[in-house]
């Protein structure tokens, strides 16, 4: 199940797949894993694990083994991509460098 869908977000199609058949095993899939929130609101609405879309492939087989055997899983968030030396995080300027970074 993907979180992001037309007309319906995957995590109220999970809500809706479980409540028509509890016995279901949903398992979300999401190209990102920047929202710790999407993992607790897939979970609470019913889904037995959430993987990375870009996880490896080994990584993606075992964790629908594991649904698929009645277990659980959920993929474990991926380093975040080397930054420049200087760049700064996103803090709370949206990801856009300190104002004398732009400073040549």
């Amino acid at each position: 199940m993907a979180i992001q869908m037309p007309g319906m977000s995957g995590i109220e199609a999970t809500r809706r797949v479980i409540e028509l058949s509890p016995g279901a095993r949903v398992l979300v899939f999401t190209a990102s894993d920047d929202d710790d929130g999407d993992v607790l609101r897939a979970i609470a609405a019913g889904a037995s694990g959430y993987l990375l879309k870009g996880a490896p492939l080994d990584e993606l087989a075992e964790g629908i083994r594991a649904v698929a055997a009645g277990g659980s899983t959920i993929s474990p968030r991926r380093p975040a991509p080397p930054r420049a030396p200087g760049a700064r995080g996103r803090g709370g300027r949206g990801g856009r460098p300190a104002p004398r970074a732009l400073r040549a």
